[in-house]
């Protein structure tokens, strides 16, 4: 018997199976890429809607709002920290010099700034970037032991609220519908924290405002403007109000450097021109000052328009 001959290796076949395998390889790849790309893009997309349609889809209750307007972009990142939720902060808010002093500020202890033994039926959250299977959701940060899944595929950090039905069978696995920011606001009635926008001018504050009615009262407050005292209770009728509040030179100062505004009297610009600290002794007051003060004050003043409906 002849022995077997040993198989010759066809190096040629081999680089072509070789080269198809490879090809196939990056294709996969490319494939891959292009629909983890899909479905960030896709989360982007759903993530907006969610807020631009937030203020019209769930305004059962139809929701009064009051804004407030101060000058200093340095706020901006101070007023969003406090905000924020203790267990969401590291993740949104890295070291930075104007946050140096943040540990002493005395802190909001908002209704959803929850702890992780508190029950509430929403929660906010941020999305995490823990593996899962495609198109099977996402996992959500809400604060508690263990993550939320949530049904919508949504792009990793991404700050969410999160309703959390009480019905859940195991508490270890629980299962949340992401909604827009201000529903618990709209279904619940509580309070639910405030957004921060920056203004480059003062026409910009008056002019883009997210509702899509506007302000329909917009309040200016200086030293120049009317006696608090002279306006009558509850005569001040809101939906979406404006306060705007100046720096040290006043709101006429900001009304003159703004290229869109070329008027002598800053009344004009408003619907309500305020001093709501009349015969105050100092030449200024401080901003965080005024606030306090005007809110107070105009806590009579103003009267809701969803509590004159009732």
């Amino acid at each position: 018997m002849s022995a077997a001959k040993p198989e010759v290796k066809n190096w040629k076949e081999y680089n072509r199976k070789r080269k198809e395998f490879r090809k196939q390889w990056k294709e996969e790849k490319l494939t891959k890429k292009m629909k983890k790309e899909d479905l960030e893009k896709e989360s982007k997309n759903k993530a907006q809607e969610y807020t631009e349609e937030g203020n019209t889809k769930y305004e059962r209750r139809d929701i009064c709002t009051i804004s407030i307007a101060v000058p200093g972009s340095i706020l901006a990142r101070i007023l969003q920290y406090l905000e924020c939720p203790q267990y969401l902060r590291k993740y949104f808010f890295p070291i930075h010099k104007d946050l140096q002093y943040a540990g002493v500020l005395n802190p909001l202890d908002a209704p959803h700034h929850l702890r992780q033994e508190d029950e509430f039926l929403y929660r906010e959250g941020i999305v995490t970037n823990k593996p899962i299977k495609a198109g099977r959701g996402s996992q959500v940060n809400v604060g508690l032991l263990n993550e939320v899944h949530v049904d919508k595929v949504l792009m990793a950090g991404l700050r969410v609220t999160v309703k959390i039905p009480s019905d859940q069978p195991n508490r270890k696995k629980m299962k949340g519908i992401i909604v827009p920011p201000n529903m618990p606001r709209a279904e619940t009635g509580i309070y639910w924290g405030y957004n921060v926008k920056l203004a480059k001018n003062l026409t910009e504050v008056l002019t883009n405002c997210q509702y899509k009615e506007g302000y329909d009262l917009m309040i200016g407050t200086s030293d120049k403007g009317t006696s608090i005292d002279e306006i009558k209770a509850k005569s001040l009728k809101y939906h979406h109000c404006l306060i705007v509040f100046g720096g040290l030179a006043g709101l006429e100062a900001a009304i003159d450097v703004d290229p869109y505004l070329n008027i002598d009297d800053s009344s004009l610009v408003f619907d309500k021109y305020i001093n709501t600290c009349p015969q105050q002794g100092s030449r200024t007051i401080r901003t965080e000052e005024a606030i306090l003060l005007t809110l107070a004050e105009l806590r009579t003043k103003l009267v809701a328009k969803e509590i004159l409906e009732k």
